[in-house]
């Protein structure tokens, strides 16, 4: 079973990508590669507060920063929630908000303590 699950809201056309467990920036790619190999959706929220994302470096956030640049033009416009609870998957999703945004990604990309935070910028503007 892996520690990332994928769940498209048909209603809101909202893709939820669930971390639970430990999770390796080998899940996060797998979870990327399935998400953008199924016509992914503009909004996304990934939810990685029950999530342990100890073993994953910076460069490993890096390269994951990279694949999915190099792919999200199809999402230009888009935004990806992040929802970190914990103060080391929260720094690690401000760093990858950060790196996204040095590397002009094409979809706006920002971290929250919260799911609810996330959801409702995910709503604002739709």
């Amino acid at each position: 079973m892996t520690s990332v699950t994928l769940e498209l809201d048909p209603g809101s056309k909202i893709t939820t990508a669930t971390g639970r467990g430990r999770v390796t920036a080998s899940d996060l790619l797998a979870a990327l590669h399935a998400f953008y190999d199924n016509a992914p959706t503009l909004l996304a929220l990934c939810d990685i507060s029950d999530a342990d994302l100890s073993s994953t470096s910076a460069e490993e956030l890096t390269r994951i920063v990279q694949f999915t640049e190099g792919r999200a033009e199809v999402r230009r416009g888009g935004k990806t929630a992040i929802a970190a609870s914990r103060s080391l998957e929260y720094g690690m999703a401000r760093m990858y908000e950060i790196l996204a945004e040095v590397h002009a990604h094409p979809v706006t990309i920002r971290a929250f303590r919260t799911r609810e935070e996330g959801l409702q910028w995910l709503g604002e503007g739709s």
